[in-house]
């Protein structure tokens, strides 16, 4: 049986359906953490469409944990997700799980700023990168994580100067949590390297957009 709303009984009339049973308020209610199981049980148990029922309750999450193919495969049109607006308790949900310090990597420094107030709580210390940041001051701010006593989280950029190629062992730096996909911004030079590579039978949003974005998120990473 194909995946169709006029085939599937399990996906015809999800909406209303969804809204009778209550399913997605039943998992969110489940706990800190909601495994595909439980999703699989309750849709069994409310005949729900499963993977329907899954991206109704990951639309109200802090944190989704997945396979970056769902997320960026354009065939898969699950590009809801990647959304530039704010959301950050995920941020703080990984440091409560295991203090000490951390560098937080944002898209833009707009996006950095805007996440400031949100992740202030909790740290006693809240260094961040600036534009045009100068060497003695980028210095002063590693020897900030070097030296703390309490858990530091510093905010830098994706691409910027924090976010490859520093050297802080041991305790120094436990972690990077990298926000948002990193993704180009598009732009007319965007859009010809896109169209280039289609006209050679070839992904260009792929080329384009996600290998380079993917690129800065897995040297922020390292």
């Amino acid at each position: 049986m194909r995946c169709h709303s006029r085939e599937c009984p399990l996906i015809r009339g999800f909406g209303a359906r969804l809204e009778r049973s209550g399913a997605d308020e039943f998992l969110l209610d489940l706990g800190p953490a909601i495994g595909p199981e439980q999703v699989r049980a309750v849709a069994e148990r409310t005949e729900l469409c499963p993977s329907e029922l899954s991206l109704v309750v990951a639309e109200q999450v802090d944190l989704l944990i997945c396979d970056h193919n769902y997320v960026y495969g354009p065939e898969i049109r699950l590009q809801r997700f990647v959304d530039p607006r704010p959301s950050f308790p995920g941020v703080v949900c990984v440091i409560d799980i295991r203090p000490g310090n951390y560098i937080a990597c944002f898209l833009s420094f707009d996006f950095l700023e805007s996440a400031r107030g949100s992740l202030v709580e909790g740290n006693e210390v809240l260094p961040v990168h600036k534009p045009g940041m100068e060497r003695e001051l980028q210095h002063e701010l590693l020897s900030t994580l070097r030296r703390a006593e309490n858990p530091v989280l510093v905010l830098a950029v994706l691409g910027g100067v924090f976010a490859e190629g520093i050297d802080l062992p041991g305790e120094a730096l436990i972690g990077a949590i990298i926000v948002g996909p990193s993704l180009p911004r598009v732009c007319f030079e965007r859009e010809q390297i896109a169209a280039h590579y289609q006209e050679r039978g070839e992904d260009g949003f792929e080329r384009a957009m996600l290998y380079p974005g993917m690129q800065r998120v897995v040297q922020a990473a390292g």
